[in-house]
């Protein structure tokens, strides 16, 4: 009951999280809007002001052309409240045309800027206070996303403590069931045998609630996840509008690591669809050598950090029909794998279709994997590497997904490596 109630409120927490986040974006977005308003109303009321300058200095005689034109500019829509002073006397300086008439229409327009600029000072106040809010809650999803992640590999764990012990108790109880007919003790046999399901319905129980604590968690943390990688491609162009390369460089990390959660989360949720076999295939025509171009351009800036080259080899007019989705990500988590841990060499992503199979290969000249390593590395949450100063990050699951989605759509995933000699990942799915 205690871990039900804390769930409980753990998704509550994360759902006032996400409304929060939203009410804050929304507030961002009225301010900016707010604020490019009076700069539009601002620059009309500056070329009506230069204009009634021009008349000033020509004499109130006939009304100039572009003066004309500024009035109606700024006449065309509702003014703002700032501005509804002067709308009095753009029309005094329209029937009067004397030059007291234009010089009060120039101290209104003055007025009217005036108010501009203090009520942008304010709006500007107010957004640096909403940015503020932006960072806490991009680093709060950093942190209920670390909190998601552990929370769901010790639940992972106890699952299979419940799984393992469920079956050491059943093996042991088949063994009683064969000799009973020797044992004067059948009550107590029977009492076992009545442990032994109330142990396996802990077990199956315990794996019920992980998959709904996965699925629940995984898609509220998404939707925050989204709204993030949302609001900082919408800062990202503000900084290249106004060339504010410091805080871009800070948006480029925030981005880096928003993605590495998305990607987290996505594999977590398909292990969660897969092991309760709800995941789904939907099946449509792709044309091959575009899916792979196109997961080729995303790995491409991995490539080139690490001076690898990367190279398509694929003919066109390759067709299939599979899930197109579920196929892109396997690939991409052999592809990412291959320009990650390739320096200074060579990668080739190619692929064929015959006899019904569509066959496609991520192969690379990087470090290679030992032999067992090699036979663990599509096993849950494994690294070639697990110390703490280990040069790659990643949870592990890339592999692992990889394969069950293969296997989960008619196919398989081989992989073929060994030290200093590179790897080579096929996978195979029905055409």
């Amino acid at each position: 009951m205690a871990w039900r109630l804390g769930f409980a409120a753990l998704v509550l927490a994360v759902v006032g999280f996400a409304v929060w986040t939203v009410l804050v974006v929304r507030r961002v977005a009225q301010l900016r809007g707010q604020v490019e308003n009076n700069i539009a109303w601002s620059q009309r009321a500056h070329v009506l002001e230069r204009a009634t300058a021009a008349w000033v200095d020509g004499g109130a005689g006939e009304v100039p052309p572009g003066w004309q034109a500024a009035a109606d500019a700024m006449a065309a829509d509702e003014l703002p409240e700032a501005f509804t002073g002067a709308s009095a006397a753009i029309a005094r300086a329209r029937a009067e045309r004397t030059p007291a008439a234009l010089t009060e229409l120039q101290a209104a327009l003055d007025g009217a800027m005036a108010q501009v600029r203090r009520d942008n000072a304010g709006h500007s106040a107010a957004l640096g206070g909403s940015w503020s809010d932006i960072s806490v809650i991009v680093f709060t999803a950093l942190l209920l996303a670390g909190v998601v992640v552990v929370l769901v590999a010790l639940v992972e764990l106890r699952r299979r403590q419940a799984l393992h012990l469920a079956a050491e108790i059943e093996a042991t109880a088949e063994v009683l069931a064969d000799t009973r007919a020797a044992l004067r003790e059948q009550r107590a046999v029977a009492q076992f045998a009545g442990e032994l399901r109330v142990a396996r319905d802990r077990a199956e129980e315990a794996s019920a609630a992980k998959t709904r604590f996965m699925t629940t968690m995984s898609h509220e943390l998404l939707t925050p996840l989204n709204i993030i990688l949302g609001y900082a491609a919408l800062v990202r162009e503000r900084c290249e509008e106004h060339a504010v390369a410091e805080v871009g460089e800070d948006v480029d990390r925030l981005e880096d690591a928003a993605h590495g959660l998305h990607r987290l989360l996505r594999h977590v949720l398909d292990l969660t669809e897969l092991d309760a076999k709800t995941l789904a295939i939907d099946l449509e025509d792709v044309e091959l050598a575009s899916l792979l171009e196109r997961v080729a351009e995303e790995a491409r800036p991995v490539a080139a950090r690490n001076g690898t080259t990367l190279t398509v080899a694929a003919p066109a007019g390759l067709r299939l029909r599979c899930d197109r989705r579920r196929l892109t990500t396997v690939i991409s988590e052999a592809l990412g794998n291959a320009c990650r841990f390739t320096r200074g060499g060579h990668v080739t992503l190619r692929a064929a279709v015959g006899q019904g199979r569509a066959r496609v290969e991520v192969e690379d000249d990087g470090p290679g994997m030992r032999e067992d390593d090699r036979a663990r590395a599509t096993a849950p949450f494994f690294q070639a590497d697990a110390s703490t100063t280990r040069a790659h990050d990643g949870a592990g699951l890339g592999l692992t997904v990889a394969a069950r989605l293969c296997a989960r759509m008619g196919g398989s995933l081989a992989l073929r490596s060994a030290p200093g000699q590179g790897t080579t990942v096929t996978i195979e799915v029905p055409a």
